[in-house]
C-alpha cells in the first residue's frame, strides 16, 4: 500500500521533519542528524519505490505499454469483471496507440526526477559547508540557530524534489489509467483486479492524481512561509540599523502584516491537502469503513463525499480560498520588495520569490494551455504531470542561481551571531 499511494507518506514525511527541525534548531548535533538528512533519505527511499511501481505495475505487464499489449491487458481485466461496456469508453480517453510520443515523453519522468534529487542535495550540501564553515569559525559546534538563513535557505531548496516527486507519482497513475488496472496485493497480472470496474477504477487513481499535487501544494506553502520569514528577518536587521530603538516595533508590525497573507494561502493549501488525503485515503485504506462517506463503488452507491455535486462544492471552495489567499501572499511580498528596495539590494528576492512561487504559477499557465491542445483528458493530465516533473528539474537549476551559498548577504547574519557571542 505505501508504494501504491505515497501522498500521506510523504505530507507525514514533512510534518515530522518541520517538528524534528524545531527540536533541533538549538542542538548541538552533527550536521549529518539534522533534518535535512532525514528528509532526503526519505525522498529518496520514496523515489526509489515509485520507480519500482513503473517498472513492475506499467512496465513488466504491458511490455513497456506496448500498444497491442496494452489493449489486451485491458479486455482481459474487464472480461474478468464482466465490464467490457467500458472498452470503447477507454478507447476513447485513455488509449495511447495514436499518442506514442506522449507515452516516451511519460516514460522519462523518473529520469527527471533523479536529476532533481542529484541538483537539489548538491546544492543543500553547499549550503550544509557553509553551516560548518561558520561553526568552525566561531569555534563551536553546529547549530542551526547560529545559521538561520542557510537553515531557511536549506527548507525552500527541498521544493523542487518534492514537487517533482509527487509529478512523478501522478504520471505512474494516469499510466495505469490508461492501462485500465491498480495491482492488488503484490500481484500485477490482469486476474488481480481491484474495484468494480473501469469508472471506479478510473476516479479512485484520478483521487490519487489530484491528492499528489496536492502534497506538493502544502510543501510549496512551507517553502513560502519559511521565505516569508527569511525576507522579513533579513529585512528587519538591516532596518533595526537604521532605527535604533524603534527598529523592533516596526520589524514585528511589518513581519506580521507580510507573513499574515503567506499563511492565509498556506492555511488554505493544508486544508485542501488534507480533505483530499482523508477522502481518498480512507477508501484505500478502510474501503469497509463509513462506506455512506467514502465509498466510490458506482455500483453500490457512492458515498455523500464522492457524490459529484459534493467534489463539485468543495472544488470550487478550495479553488477560491486559494485564488485568493495566494493573491494576498504574492501581493504582500511583491509590495515589501518595492517598498523596500534600497535595504533588500543584496538579498536579490525577486529572483528567489520566483524560484518558490514558481512552480503555482506554471501549473496555472498549464492548465490554461493544455484546455487548448487536441488531447483527451487522461491524456492533458499525462502531458501535465511530465510536464511539471521536468520543469522542476529546471527550477531546481534555477535555485543554483538565485541561492548561492557565497551570497554575501549570508555573512551578514553570520556577523551578527559572532557580536552576540563575544559580547
Amino acid at each position: 500500500p505505501v508504494a501504491m499511494y505515497q501522498a500521506p507518506v510523504v505530507a507525514v514525511a514533512i510534518a515530522l521533519t518541520q517538528f524534528y527541525r524545531s527540536w533541533g534548531r538549538e542542538k548541538e548535533l552533527p550536521l549529518y542528524l539534522h533534518y535535512f538528512t532525514f528528509l532526503y533519505m526519505i525522498l529518496f527511499l520514496l523515489l526509489c519505490l515509485a520507480i519500482g511501481c513503473l517498472v513492475t505495475d506499467v512496465w513488466k505487464p504491458t511490455e513497456f505499454m506496448d500498444p497491442a499489449k496494452v489493449e489486451d491487458f485491458v479486455k482481459q481485466v474487464m472480461n474478468e469483471q464482466n465490464d467490457t461496456n467500458s472498452f470503447q469508453s477507454w478507447k476513447d480517453e485513455a488509449d495511447l496507440t495514436g499518442k506514442q510520443w506522449l507515452k516516451w515523453f511519460a516514460f522519462s519522468s523518473p529520469l527527471w526526477c533523479i536529476g532533481t534529487f542529484v541538483v537539489c542535495v548538491k546544492h543543500t550540501l553547499d549550503h550544509v559547508k557553509q553551516i560548518q564553515h561558520h561553526s568552525q569559525s566561531i569555534q563551536r559546534k553546529p547549530r542551526l540557530c547560529d545559521n538561520q538563513y542557510h537553515d531557511q535557505t536549506i527548507v525552500i531548496l527541498a521544493l523542487p524534489m518534492v514537487y517533482g516527486l509527487m509529478s512523478f507519482k501522478s504520471v505512474i497513475r494516469a499510466l495505469m489509467i490508461c492501462m485500465n488496472h491498480v495491482p492488488t496485493g503484490g500481484d500485477t497480472s490482469a486476474h488481480a483486479v481491484r474495484f468494480t470496474g473501469y469508472q471506479e477504477r478510473k476516479a479512485f487513481l484520478l483521487e490519487l492524481y489530484a491528492a499528489n499535487f496536492e502534497v506538493g501544494d502544502i510543501y510549496e506553502t512551507t517553502a513560502l512561509v519559511t521565505f516569508g520569514h527569511l525576507v522579513t528577518s533579513y529585512l528587519g536587521k538591516q532596518l533595526k540599523k537604521k532605527l535604533d530603538s524603534k527598529g523592533d516595533t516596526v520589524v514585528d508590525s511589518l513581519s506580521a502584516v507580510t507573513v499574515s497573507g503567506v499563511r492565509l494561502f498556506a492555511g488554505s493549501c493544508l486544508m485542501s491537502g488534507t480533505y483530499s488525503l482523508i477522502v481518498t485515503g480512507m477508501y484505500f485504506y478502510f474501503p469497509t469503513l463509513l462506506p455512506n462517506l467514502f465509498s466510490m463503488n458506482p455500483r453500490t452507491g457512492l458515498g455523500m463525499l464522492q457524490q459529484e455535486s459534493t467534489k463539485s462544492f468543495t472544488e470550487t471552495f478550495f479553488l477560491g480560498f486559494g485564488f485568493a489567499a495566494s493573491f494576498a501572499a504574492i501581493n504582500n511580498i511583491m509590495a515589501l520588495e518595492h517598498t523596500f528596495e534600497e535595504y533588500l539590494e543584496n538579498f536579490h528576492p525577486s529572483v528567489k520569490f520566483w524560484g518558490t512561487k514558481i512552480l503555482v504559477s506554471l501549473a496555472c499557465v498549464q492548465s490554461s494551455v493544455l484546455a487548448l491542445c487536441p488531447l483527451e483528458e487522461i491524456q492533458k493530465k499525462l502531458l501535465y504531470a511530465t510536464v511539471l516533473s521536468m520543469e522542476c528539474f529546471f527550477i531546481a537549476l534555477f535555485h543554483m542561481k538565485g541561492w548561492k551559498a557565497e551570497e554575501k548577504w549570508y555573512k551578514e547574519d553570520d556577523t551578527l551571531n559572532e557580536a552576540l557571542l563575544s559580547s
